[in-house]
């Protein structure tokens, strides 16, 4: 195990993992950028291209429904209530578009709205929505961006809130990727919308008095791997081609796909099921830490016992590449700690990379009382560190 000291106050235990080395990579796939991402961790298992901006067309609803989820956390709206349209969603209602029939003065719910943004991906209920939530769209396009920086997402841009095409606005695979990560892991309901297979609708309907009827834009993947892909969302304009973020639980843990430019939905769908046997044939998850149990023992300065025992509140399992670089466990110790410390006080934390990916980081903790060395003792170490030193640049 490699020890070194950064600070004066800061010390980083590096351990090596052994895996056998090598690298995993995707064969070809004619898309004009793609990512494979670990839900839990981030870690990266797969991509191309994945820090272009390009046109996300649909896939910016991804950001809406952040936006209304984190409205309705907040109280500042309910499912149940009902939302007046404005003039505004007619722009969003282009032939062969995806619409709700909204006109303005029409009444629908949230949960109407939201399950029509979902589903069908319906532009107009998309606007609706921003509206009631913004007072118009132009301030929640300024809402997503904010939002967007916060999050760390480096190469997006927004225009509106339906993803229509529109110069400016873009996002890059790897930012939809996270958006979807956060949105996925804060508001873990939105799986309960976006798995809807199809949907009619409870109070609008069309022109005639009817009620519409709407089929997911990804009904074929969610019905042929049902209670495997359960989400996320698609999207299609002429200049973004086929696009989609689609979420499954593969070798037991949730992974984010994204395909940006595919040229047909059955290419699409194809190139979901092809990462997703490589995902199986790739990788496995490998617990690296286990509740309760030690993962090192460190130095903590005017303790009674030279090292103590540190862990984690929880299990750590990784989605490790079964052909891959070492997975390297670090150890960082907070600025300032010394003993005397209680059982369970946080020390710190670890840090897990796979080759030079930083994947996964948790605090870490004391597994024992940690008492405090007597003075006799703290007096005697202290000269024993003199002359260490001394001896270090003499020699």
């Amino acid at each position: 195990m490699k020890k070194m000291f950064t600070s004066l106050f800061l010390l980083i235990f590096s351990m090596i993992i052994l895996l056998p080395t090598g690298s995993v990579t995707a064969q070809e796939f004619n898309l004009r950028s793609y990512i494979v991402m670990d839900a839990q961790t981030g870690y990266v298992m797969y991509e191309k291209n994945a820090d272009i901006p390009l046109p996300p067309a649909s896939i910016t609803k991804a950001m809406t429904m952040y936006l209304i989820f984190e409205a309705l956390e907040k109280g500042q709206i309910t499912l149940d209530e009902k939302v007046t349209a404005g003039p505004r969603v007619k722009t969003a209602q282009t032939p062969g578009a995806q619409t709700l029939f909204l006109e303005p003065g029409h009444q629908v719910s949230v949960r109407e709205l939201l399950t029509t943004i979902a589903v069908p991906s319906a532009n107009d209920a998309a606007v609706a929505m921003a509206e009631r939530i913004a007072g118009s769209e132009m301030q929640f396009v300024a809402m997503m961006n904010d939002k967007a920086r916060e999050l760390g997402l480096t190469n997006t841009l927004f225009q509106n809130s339906h993803g229509l095409d529109t110069p400016n606005h873009y996002m890059s695979a790897r930012d939809i990727a996270i958006l979807s990560q956060r949105l996925i892991n804060d508001f873990p309901q939105v799986l309960e919308f976006s798995s809807i297979e199809t949907y009619r609708t409870q109070e609008q309907t069309n022109h005639w008095g009817e009620t519409l009827f709407y089929e997911s834009t990804f009904r074929t993947l969610l019905r042929k791997h049902k209670g495997i892909i359960d989400g996320l969302k698609t999207g299609y304009t002429e200049e973004a081609g086929r696009c989609i973020t689609a979420t499954a639980i593969i070798n037991g843990r949730r992974v984010i796909i994204v395909l940006m430019g595919a040229e047909s939905v059955s290419q699409r769908d194809n190139y979901i099921e092809q990462f997703m046997t490589k995902i199986v044939t790739d990788f496995r998850s490998v617990n690296v830490a286990q509740k309760g149990n030690p993962i090192e023992e460190i130095p903590i300065p005017r303790a009674k016992n030279k090292l103590v025992q540190v862990g984690t509140l929880n299990d750590v399992n990784l989605m490790v590449p079964n052909v891959n670089p070492d997975v390297i466990q670090q150890i960082v110790i907070n600025e300032g700690v010394r003993a005397p410390l209680n059982k369970g006080d946080e020390v710190g934390k670890v840090i897990y990379y796979i080759g030079e990916q930083l994947v996964y980081e948790t605090a870490i903790y004391t597994l024992e009382d940690v008492p405090q060395a007597n003075i006799i003792v703290r007096f005697f170490r202290g000269i024993g560190n003199l002359f260490s030193k001394l001896f270090n640049l003499i020699f």
